[in-house]
């Protein structure tokens, strides 16, 4: 049995009795009793289910709503496929009726066909006919001629003697002889011949030769000379095989005679004897025509000699001609394939610059010139070479297709990144590219004295630096006028005096025409400075092409064709310029006078000539790169050489840093074994001074004193890019639909930045960007803001300051990726960070500062290392 335990309690006794409350009677009274509580619970049961069975009614009804309308679309469907069925079949019935329409003309006209070829076959029988029979009745009249009376009174000396054979031989020969060289004394080339003395212009020598009338002549000429040769000697200095083209080769012998300055070069072994040979040709032809033409009945031994001698002259120059046309067109067969794989250089560096808008425009062109060089490789006959051209081609453009393919799989993400796009993200890319191979090659020894030092400058700095010139308006806008400069305006009136002094000129041409024939040379110059270094016979072409003297004779005497001229302008500048001319070029037969046009190509050549500067600065620029280091090294040594360079306040600006705050900064490298930062380090903490606003520019360090306006810039960009940024991370926290809008970031930041260009104080600008703020969100087709909306939206960005929470928070993370950047240059931009908006603008303010950094760094890394490892 268990045990009780007892507990006592000591308590002190009452000093007077507890009294009972006195509201006790009122508290139990108000409790419900318990038949209230039973009824309320049955209320509220009954109204619970009340309740449910109402919410079961209502989702019966928008069950059978849902069946009734699955129902209404299934047979909507069904509707619709029977509709396209039939539709599809009737197309089917029309497509078969158009095939059997046509099947049936087909027929009809293969029966038209056959019956035209049986009537036209039947009449050449019937003509054939018609011609036998009146050949037959010919046949029969001579016959009947010779058999009469008066035949048998003939010359009883009939048949003639063989001697009285050939002196008939001899006499046809010469009259055929006679005829040719007549024929070739009256045509355009035997004039030009007979008159060597008074040498005519390579342009009228050129058509002449070109004329319809020489070329026959020429051919009978051949004729003769091949007949008055042995077959062995003829075979044996021709080949056996005759040529179409010996009646050309003929008529080159005269242009060397007149210009061989036009035909050679140079001067080589064969240039000399292809020289000889025509000089030669010339004086042997003009002797046996005037012996031809002066023999009186028939051939004499010495005209015969003379017509073999002029044979075997013509075929020693044949010879000489063919072995020089064969080593000139193994030379241009070269330069073509030369030619061809600088097209292919070409092409390769406009498909790495694919972002710029001129890019589409130059492929087509660059396209069309290769497969234009393949098919004349292929004329010329060369088959092996023109393959392994368009072998080349078709390599390069699969590897740049399978290029373009990688840059796409890596920008695939990238595009889906709020406020990016594909265009963005490759811009950037190809910013941070790496520098070609041929960087490490040599720059030409022509290329280095070049370049003036800020140009170099530019070029290591800016990847995007092209060159450009200042146009001045054109004569009718009047509107820009009033914005001239000073040596604009001087440059304007002397160009238009320049132009009124060439009309005055066309208008009275007996006083001289000096002043157009200036600007014609001038055109020459530009046209040959637009070819490229290795393109000495264009050059040479056009210097013939384009005769000024010729042009100056035809002014004086009215015979001047402006079409023509046009005409082959716009051939050799379509073919020396890029695509995107071609609306230019197209522009220059609008101009019905001389000086117009003349005006309008000088300002067109200017233009191509920019073009090819800057197609060949990108080839160089990587060389160019690193020659400026070299350059820069070199005049800071020479500077400092003559005491006219001190580095007081870059050194004061380096102590300024010091090594243990610049290490403590995110993406430092670590301490080294002495516990202290690196030089790099202390460096690009430096460096990041000098983008803040309230740094003195009296204290601006000399090392950067080229490179002042550039980070000024960056560092307005960057406060840009921070003030966006802040605004939109208030903005879209206070409408938050906003955020997943990527045109709306696109928009905000495009047109804030816009607004913030060129402000002192960018967050005065603030009010501005707000007052737009709506317009900028219906431009994104986003609903319109409520008023109370906009208003909450304006009471919480006014608030900006450069204390403001958000403000700080975005200028710590763009100081974040500037370091990331000045230690990893193709480091990209971190995601999801607040600053996605600005994306494109601080990746190309950061890359600014970080390629100004590390060049100057490069150039400078001797002075630096002296001042840092002092302290």
């Amino acid at each position: 049995m268990a045990e009780a335990t007892c507990f006592v309690v000591d308590a002190s006794s009452l000093s007077s009795p507890a009294k009972k409350p006195h509201y006790t009677e009122e508290r139990l009274s108000s409790l419900p009793s318990r038949e209230n509580k039973l009824e309320a619970a049955t209320v509220a049961r009954d109204r619970h289910l009340a309740t449910r069975a109402a919410s079961g009614k209502q989702a019966h009804a928008k069950i059978q709503q849902l069946q009734s309308q699955r129902s209404e679309e299934a047979s909507l469907q069904r509707a619709k496929l029977v509709e396209d069925l039939e539709k599809k079949a009737r197309n089917r019935e029309e497509l078969l009726e158009k095939r059997v329409q046509t099947c049936l003309d087909h027929d009809k006209h293969v029966a038209q066909v056959r019956q035209n070829a049986e009537v036209f076959e039947e009449e050449q029988r019937i003509a054939y006919a018609q011609r036998h029979l009146a050949k037959q009745r010919r046949y029969r009249k001579r016959r009947q001629s010779l058999s009469s009376r008066r035949s048998s009174s003939l010359d009883a000396s009939w048949p003639p003697t063989q001697t009285a054979a050939v002196a008939i031989q001899r006499w046809y020969r010469l009259k055929q002889l006679k005829t040719v060289v007549d024929n070739f004394n009256s045509s355009r080339i035997g004039k030009l011949l007979h008159n060597a003395a008074d040498v005519e212009s390579f342009e009228l020598v050129a058509r002449a030769l070109q004329d319809k009338d020489s070329l026959l002549v020429a051919k009978d000429l051949v004729r003769i000379f091949r007949r008055a040769v042995k077959k062995r000697v003829d075979d044996k200095a021709t080949g056996k095989k005759k040529s179409g083209n010996e009646h050309r080769v003929l008529l080159t012998a005269i242009m060397v005679k007149h210009h061989p300055e036009a035909i050679f070069d140079q001067r080589g072994e064969l240039e000399e004897a292809l020289a000889t040979m025509s000089d030669k040709m010339v004086a042997v032809l003009q002797q046996w025509a005037q012996a031809v033409m002066g023999s009186k009945r028939q051939m004499n031994e010495e005209l015969m000699d003379l017509n073999h001698n002029v044979s075997l002259t013509w075929l020693q120059y044949v010879h000489t001609f063919k072995m020089w046309s064969q080593r000139d067109r193994s030379m241009l067969v070269q330069g073509m394939v030369d030619h061809h794989a600088e097209l292919c250089r070409l092409r390769a560096t406009v498909a790495r610059k694919n972002n710029t808008p001129q890019a589409d425009k130059w492929h087509p062109h660059i396209d069309e010139q290769l497969h234009d060089l393949e098919s004349k490789l292929r004329k010329l006959g060369h088959s092996q070479e023109a393959d392994a051209c368009e072998e080349q081609r078709c390599t390069q453009l699969a590897e740049q297709q399978k290029l373009q393919q990688q840059l796409e799989e890596r920008l695939r993400t990238v595009s889906e990144e709020t406020g990016l796009s594909a265009n963005d993200a490759t811009d950037d890319e190809s910013a941070n590219d790496p520098e070609s191979p041929s960087a490490t090659e040599q720059l030409p020894a022509a290329l280095r004295n070049m370049w003036d030092a800020s140009l170099l400058h530019q070029l290591a700095v800016d990847p995007n630096f092209k060159l450009s010139t200042e146009e001045t308006p054109d004569d009718d806008d009047e509107d820009s006028e009033a914005h001239m400069t000073l040596e604009q305006r001087i440059a304007q009136q002397t160009k238009r005096a320049v132009f009124d002094q060439m009309r005055h000129e066309l208008s009275q041409p007996d006083n001289g025409l000096a002043t157009v024939m200036a600007g014609v040379r001038q055109l020459l110059e530009d046209l040959q400075a637009c070819t490229l270094p290795r393109q000495e016979r264009l050059r040479k072409q056009l210097q013939d092409q384009f005769d000024v003297q010729l042009m100056a004779q035809q002014l004086e005497h009215g015979a001047f064709d402006l079409t023509s001229f046009v005409r082959l302008l716009q051939h050799h500048l379509s073919q020396l310029s890029a695509a995107i001319r071609d609306p230019e070029i197209a522009m220059l037969e609008r101009h019905d006078n001389l000086v117009d046009m003349l005006q309008a190509a000088l300002k067109l050549t200017a233009a191509v000539r920019l073009d090819l500067a800057n197609f060949l600065l990108d080839q160089y620029r990587p060389l160019l790169r690193k020659h400026a280091v070299e350059a820069e090294r070199q005049r800071l040594q020479d500077a400092i050489a003559a005491g006219a360079m001190t580095f007081d306040k870059t050194r004061a600006w380096l102590h300024q840093t010091p090594a243990e705050v610049a290490s403590e900064q995110p993406h430092a490298p670590a301490r080294g074994d002495n516990g202290k930062a690196s030089y790099g380090t202390v460096y690009f903490a430096a460096v990041e001074k000098l983008l803040d606003e309230r740094f003195s520019p009296e204290a601006w360090p000399e090392t950067f004193e080229a490179d002042k306006g550039t980070i000024k810039e960056a560092s307005e960009g960057l406060i840009s890019c921070i003030v966006v940024a802040s605004m939109y991370t208030l903005i879209t926290a206070a409408v938050p639909s906003l955020k997943t809008n990527a045109r709306f970031a696109k928009v905000f930041a495009n047109r804030s930045l816009v607004v913030l260009n060129g402000m002192s104080d960018k967050l005065a600008k603030v009010p501005d960007i707000l007052y737009h703020l709506d317009a900028w969100v219906q431009a994104a087709d986003h609903p319109a803001l409520e008023p109370e909306t906009i208003t909450m939206v304006q009471t919480r960005v006014s608030t900006l300051a450069a204390g403001h929470p958000v403000y700080q928070l975005m200028t710590r993370r763009v100081q974040d990726e500037l370091r990331r950047r000045f230690h990893d240059e193709a480091a990209q931009l971190k995601a999801n960070t607040g600053l996605d908006v600005v994306a494109k603008a601080l990746n190309k303010w950061t890359a600014i500062v970080a390629r100004v950094a590390h060049h100057n760094k490069e150039v400078f890394v001797q002075t630096y290392d002296e001042i840092l490892g002092s302290t």
